[in-house]
């Protein structure tokens, strides 16, 4: 049974302690700042505290490096400045852009559907703000895309709403889920890579 506490390490502030059914322990940073431990099952505090301070350095490098990127704020690919770059007013911004989100995104599967006639039927097209890029759900048939795609330069757009397409034919990351995406992101490897400089966390 998993049980849940946090304890507050010097220079990392709170730390949320997972014991789980497991023989090794994790750390995690997010890229909100949130801090994770997971341990085996009665590991203990002391242990623990043990074990993160001994990986104080790795979670510090790991804080900065996240703190640079939700500096940078991204418009279709180009870096962009708001006059307060908070959470709340850079949500209030990408809320602005939200029809021509819309635009956009279904232009593209609009694109790929045309294309690729195994994409069939259509899928329902709907946008949220969600931690992920993008979800196909295939009972109602329907692909929901982040909002804060928008941010993304416009291969890596395309490359996502296809990226979603291709579940309507394989629901797992198997080979040919990846053989479908070679054909028409041969270099996805390369994109998912840039994605990383894009932000769902704001």
């Amino acid at each position: 049974m998993e049980k849940k506490y946090k304890i507050t390490i010097d220079q990392l502030g709170e730390v949320e302690i997972n014991e789980k059914m497991i023989r090794r322990c994790y750390l995690r940073v997010y890229p909100n700042g949130k801090i994770t431990a997971s341990v085996p099952h009665n590991y203990g505090k002391q242990r623990t505290e043990r074990f993160i301070a001994t990986h104080k350095k790795w979670v510090l490098d790991k804080l900065v490096e996240i703190n640079d990127k939700s500096q940078k704020i991204y418009y279709k690919g180009d870096e962009i400045t708001l006059a307060e770059q908070s959470a709340v007013k850079i949500m209030q911004f990408y809320e602005t852009k939200r029809k021509e989100a819309y635009s956009l995104f279904r232009s593209i599967l609009t694109t790929y559907i045309d294309k690729y006639p195994l994409f069939s039927p259509a899928p329902i097209l709907k946008i949220r703000s969600m931690v992920s890029w993008g979800l196909y759900n295939k009972t109602k048939n329907q692909i929901t895309l982040n909002l804060k795609l928008i941010q993304a330069d416009i291969e890596s757009i395309k490359m996502v709403v296809f990226h979603e397409l291709c579940h309507m034919i394989e629901q797992n990351h198997s080979s040919k889920f990846y053989a479908l995406l070679k054909q028409e992101f041969p270099h996805y490897k390369v994109i998912k890579k840039r994605m990383k400089n894009y932000n769902t966390r704001f």
